[in-house]
């Protein structure tokens, strides 16, 4: 029996790319975060000091010292917004009235949940959908139980990167 032995070493490069292709392909994952900008009546009161991956391993160029939580301060009522550190950006919001008067907080974009939080023991109300926003600032108005429009509010954020994990495939 004759063998090439130059198309049989073509082929065995051939399969060892394919598999290759296959097994053990790395890929980075990039982590985002939705940084909520200060301004006149809007104050950061947490900002974070790690950025770790779920598994709590640091990641690569970590980016640390982002707003975690802010409040917006109003006359008639406090909002609070946490932006936790996620693989995706996500804003949920907390309403605080000054009175004892049930608000409702209403905007598009915004869909009222009533979650706790177990791992940080907080309570909040409301999410704002960053995916559908598109960039959109976080706008809503707060209304009273007889529906009067007490506030209206825009806040606007920005994505930015926290850092970058590393994985591979496997089969």
């Amino acid at each position: 029996m004759v063998f090439n032995k130059k198309k049989l070493i073509v082929k065995i490069w051939i399969c060892i790319l394919f598999l290759s292709n296959l097994a053990c392909k790395p890929y980075m994952i990039a982590y985002k975060h939705a940084c909520i900008e200060e301004g006149p009546n809007i104050k950061i009161i947490k900002i974070s000091t790690s950025s770790n991956n779920s598994r709590g391993e640091s990641l690569k160029f970590p980016t640390i010292g982002l707003p975690l939580e802010v409040i917006l301060e109003n006359p008639n009522y406090n909002i609070t917004l946490y932006t936790p550190l996620r693989d995706e950006p996500m804003v949920w919001l907390n309403l605080q009235p000054h009175s004892q008067n049930d608000l409702v907080l209403r905007g598009p974009n915004i869909k009222e949940v009533n979650i706790n939080i177990p791992y940080q023991n907080i309570y909040y109300q409301y999410i704002f959908g960053i995916g559908i926003a598109d960039g959109a600032p976080i706008n809503f108005s707060v209304f009273t139980p007889e529906g009067k429009c007490i506030g209206t509010e825009s806040i606007k954020y920005k994505i930015v990167s926290r850092g970058y994990a590393i994985g591979i495939e496997t089969i």
